[in-house]
């Protein structure tokens, strides 16, 4: 598949946009209504916060995924009766949103506006309606481990309200590959269908399982979501049409008992690693001596793909697609550069095409390459195709780190 430019970012901007379209007359309403509004109404707009949390986490959007969080609790306050729909608490929601909607216009753009203000305005709101002995312990940060090696952290204000709303916490596992991308789908679909039946925490994806490019690839790429609903475990398998044993309901009491103290999450790899060294100069930084059994300068041919064995390195040139059919002849160049040199240098800039199963053997790369203390580099940026499709697969933000 060929991407051209961000469809799925700016999908998500539109689904935004026309969530936020009647905001504020909604918010007008429920103030002129007090206690006695319309539950319906205040549900419609804590959906609209929900949704656009749901997706921005899903794209990397942090900003916009903290914000939309934070509207979230207080209007969950509201729905729920804990707090009062007062001018205040209406006036600082409307605060919330305007900002959100700024920040739409600005996805992307370093400069974008600062949320501190707002944010630290409806953390406020939070407390104040919260008894002053429990303040401290709702931003307690909790641990919910995945299946996989991810693991989620949540606060212990998002723990009460799923227990007060008599809901379960979920586990919910996706293979990105085979219940996604090969069904033509993207993330957002996943977060577009679970938002129907209940509530989204947080996703993450668990690039550890793809394995290694020796015996253990594993040609999957678990995607857990961290979900609240009302509904049955079983039930949700059928909805979502997975195996049971991937929706898996998580202890409560135990998340609580781990606490902080249980390990981090993941540690991702960088998906632009620009090689500004020069190649003597990565020689001279190489603990051993460089394992060629090759001449510098050598080349080899892996189907479209084009390995240069040089002094110090591997430069290894992509084809102009990077999907499947390319795939097996990337994997054998990498393991040949790889047992050349101690330096594998990725040269993208003919690629024009890729898919996911791209970037799950670079993923499986960037663990084999650590394992055996070798280094994989790129001659230059991520070309707009591979970022295009890295982006609509949710390689964004806290999934795709770059180094430019």
């Amino acid at each position: 598949m060929s991407f051209v430019n961000d469809d799925l970012i700016q999908g998500f901007i539109d689904d935004s946009r026309e969530h936020l379209g009647n905001i504020e007359a909604q918010l007008m309403e429920i103030e002129e209504s007090g206690q006695d509004f319309d539950q319906e109404l205040v549900n419609s707009v804590f959906r609209a916060a929900h949704s656009i949390k749901g997706g921005a986490g899903m794209l990397g959007l942090e900003n916009v995924k903290e914000l939309a969080h934070k509207l979230e609790n207080v209007l969950h306050m509201v729905r729920t009766k804990e707090m009062a729909p007062t001018q205040n608490v209406v006036s600082v929601l409307l605060a919330g949103f305007d900002k959100l909607a700024l920040l739409l216009d600005h996805v992307g753009d370093p400069g974008a506006p600062d949320i501190e203000a707002e944010v630290a305005s409806l953390v406020g709101l939070v407390q104040a309606g919260l008894p002053e002995e429990e303040v401290k312990v709702q931003e307690a940060v909790r641990q919910v481990h995945t299946p996989g090696q991810a693991t989620f952290q949540v606060d212990e204000l998002t723990l009460t309200q799923i227990e007060k709303a008599k809901e379960t916490l979920y586990i919910v596992e996706f293979d990105l590959i085979h219940d996604i991308h090969r069904r033509k789908k993207t993330p957002l679909h996943v977060i577009k269908l679970l938002s129907g039946v209940g509530r989204i925490i947080d996703s993450r994806l668990d690039i550890t399982a793809v394995g290694t490019l020796g015996g253990d690839y594993t040609n999957r790429l678990p995607l857990y979501v961290l979900f609240s609903s009302g509904a049955f475990s079983g039930a949700l398998s059928s909805l979502l049409g997975l195996e049971d044993e991937r929706v898996t309901e998580v202890d409560l009491a135990k998340a609580r008992e781990l606490g902080q103290t249980a390990p981090g999450g993941l540690v991702l790899p960088t998906l632009v690693l620009p090689d500004s060294t020069p190649a003597a100069a990565v020689a001279g930084q190489t603990s051993t001596t460089l394992a060629s059994t090759a001449p510098a300068c050598a080349t080899q041919e892996f189907g479209e793909l084009t390995l240069r064995l040089e002094e110090g390195r591997a430069v290894l040139d992509l084809a102009p697609s990077m999907c499947r059919p390319n795939l097996p002849g990337f994997k054998a160049a990498l393991l040949e550069g790889m047992r050349q040199r101690d330096t594998v240098v990725l040269d993208w800039s003919r690629v024009e095409d890729a898919d996911v199963g791209f970037l799950e053997m670079f993923f499986s790369a960037w663990r084999t390459f650590a394992a055996e203390g070798k280094r994989l580099r790129a001659l230059a940026e991520l070309p707009d195709s591979i970022q295009a499709m890295a982006d609509t697969f949710g390689f964004t933000g806290n999934l795709l780190q770059k180094q430019v």
